[in-house]
C-alpha cells in the first residue's frame, strides 16, 4: 500500500512537471490537463493545486482559481509556506476589480443565453463588453470568435483569435478556429501577426509561483477538518467577496448561491457545446478531440502499470534480483509503452537488463532451470535470444528446455533452425543429436 502511495506521488510530481513546463510557453491549455491529472493522482499537491490556480486566474477564470488557492490553503494552513495566501490577500485588495469582474461573469452568461435563442449579434455586443472588462477571459473571446465565425466575420473572428492565443497561444479550439479563418480569407496576414504577437510573450516566471520547501503531514483528523474548513470558507468567499451583495444572508441563503454559481458553470459549458455543434465543419472537429480524447485516457488508464512495473524493475535490479527484473522486463509490453516520461525509464530499464548481456540472461536461465524454475528460466532464455538471436546456444538451451517439458514441436523447431542456418555450429550437431538424427 506505502509503495502504491509513493508511486502515485511520484506520478503526481511527473504530471506537475509536465503543467509547469507548458504554464512556462504560456500553453494553458495543456498545462491545466496536466495539472488536474497531478491533482487526481495527489490532491494534496501544494503546488500544482496553486499553480492551477494561476493559470484559472491568468485565463479570466476568477472563481475557479479561488477555489483552487482556498482549498489550497485548507490542506496547508501555514502562510509562510504556502503561497495561496498571499495570492488571496493581494486579490481582496481590488475588491472593485473583482465586482467588475462579477459584473463580466454576469454578462457572459447574458450572452450565452441570448446565443441560444439565435439573437447572436446582442450576443456579441455583450461579449465584446465582457474582453474589454476582462480582456484575458479566455472563454469569452472563444465564444465570440465561434460567434463571428458562423456569421462569416472573419477578419473580426481572426483579430479576436489572435487576442484569445496571446493569453493561450495553444489552445486547441482557438486554433481550429483560426485555421478556418485563414481557409476563408486566403490571407497569411493572419498567420504572420499571431507568430510575430503570440511568440513575443512574457512568459510565466519563476517568481509567479513560489514553491514551499516542505509539505506539513496532516493527521486524518487535521485533514478532515481542513477540507470541511477550505469548503465553507470557499461558499463565504464566493458569495461575499465576488458577490457582496449576499452578505449578511443565512447558511441556506449561502448554500443556494454555491449551487446556482456551480450551475452558471456547467450551464456555460453545455452551451458552448451546443453552440459549436451548430457548425458542421467545427462539430466534425470535436468528434475527432473526442476520440483522440478517449485514447488519450486510455493509454492514461495504463500509466500507472506501466510506470510500476518499470520502476519495480529498476528496484529489483538494484536489490540484485537479477531474475525476477528480467522476468518483468520480458513479460512486458515494449511497444505499448509510448509515454516520453514512461519511455525514459523503459530505456533505463533497457540498459540495465540488456547491459547484463546475453550470457549472463542465459547462465540465469540455467540457474532458474537447476532450481526449478522453469518458467523463469525460459523467460530468460528468451530474453537471450531477443538481445542476441544469432546465437545458437540460446536456441538450443530453449528447445531442449521445450524438450523436457513435453512440447516437442516447439523444441524441434528451434533445433532445425539452428541446423538449417548454423550448419558449422557445435549446437547443430547437438540438435541433430535431439533430433535423432
Amino acid at each position: 500500500m506505502k509503495e502504491n502511495k509513493n508511486n502515485f506521488i511520484q506520478i503526481a510530481n511527473t504530471y506537475y512537471n509536465f503543467g509547469l513546463e507548458r504554464a512556462n510557453i504560456n500553453d494553458f491549455t495543456n498545462a491545466t490537463k496536466y495539472l488536474k491529472k497531478a491533482l487526481r493522482y495527489n490532491k494534496y499537491h501544494i503546488n500544482a493545486r496553486n499553480l492551477l490556480g494561476l493559470i484559472f486566474y491568468e485565463i479570466g477564470e476568477i472563481g475557479d482559481a479561488y477555489v483552487q488557492w482556498i482549498i489550497s490553503t485548507g490542506f496547508l494552513s501555514d502562510e509562510n509556506k504556502n503561497p495561496a495566501f498571499k495570492y488571496l490577500k493581494e486579490s481582496e485588495k481590488e475588491k472593485e476589480k473583482l465586482n467588475e469582474l462579477h459584473d463580466s461573469l454576469t454578462k457572459f452568461n447574458q450572452a450565452l443565453q441570448e446565443a441560444q435563442i439565435g439573437r447572436e449579434d446582442l450576443a456579441m455586443q455583450h461579449l465584446y463588453k465582457v474582453v474589454s472588462v476582462n480582456k484575458n477571459y479566455v472563454k469569452a473571446y472563444l465564444l465570440l470568435a465561434l460567434l463571428q465565425v458562423k456569421n462569416e466575420l472573419y477578419q473580426k473572428a481572426g483579430n479576436t483569435l489572435v487576442k484569445l492565443l496571446r493569453i493561450d497561444k495553444y489552445n486547441d479550439r482557438a486554433l481550429y478556429l483560426f485555421d478556418i479563418v485563414k481557409s476563408k480569407t486566403g490571407k497569411k496576414e493572419l498567420e504572420n501577426s499571431i507568430n510575430e504577437k503570440v511568440f513575443s510573450l512574457r512568459q510565466m516566471k519563476t517568481d509567479d509561483v513560489i514553491l514551499p520547501k516542505e509539505v506539513v503531514k496532516l493527521s486524518t483528523n487535521q485533514i478532515i477538518m481542513s477540507v470541511i474548513g477550505g469548503f465553507i470558507i470557499g461558499i463565504i468567499f464566493i458569495t461575499s467577496v465576488i458577490n457582496p451583495s449576499s452578505k449578511g444572508s443565512d447558511y441556506t441563503s449561502v448554500k443556494k448561491e454555491a449551487i446556482k454559481f456551480a450551475e452558471k458553470v456547467d450551464e456555460q459549458n453545455k452551451t458552448i457545446l451546443e453552440l459549436t455543434k451548430e457548425n458542421t465543419s467545427i462539430n466534425e472537429s470535436l468528434k475527432d478531440a473526442s476520440q483522440k480524447l478517449k485514447a488519450f485516457e486510455e493509454k492514461d488508464a495504463n500509466f500507472t502499470t506501466q510506470y510500476t512495473t518499470l520502476n519495480n524493475i529498476i528496484n529489483y535490479y538494484d536489490a540484485g534480483r537479477i531474475s525476477d527484473a528480467a522476468e518483468l522486463y520480458v513479460n512486458l509490453d515494449k511497444e505499448a509503452v509510448v509515454d516520453d516520461t514512461l519511455i525514459e525509464l523503459l530505456n533505463r530499464c533497457k540498459s540495465y537488463i540488456e547491459g547484463l548481456g546475453a550470457p549472463k540472461i542465459c547462465e540465469l536461465g540455467t540457474q532458474n532451470w537447476n532450481g526449478g524454475k522453469v518458467d523463469k528460466a525460459e523467460q530468460c532464455y528468451l530474453l537471450a535470444i531477443q538481445i542476441n538471436p544469432a546465437e545458437p546456444e540460446y536456441m538450443f538451451l530453449l528447445g531442449r528446455l521445450y524438450q523436457r517439458n513435453g512440447r516437442t514441436e516447439e523444441g524441434n523447431a528451434l533445433f532445425d533452425k539452428i541446423i538449417g542456418e548454423y550448419p558449422a555450429s557445435t549446437y547443430a550437431t547437438r540438435a541433430k543429436q535431439a533430433r535423432g538424427y
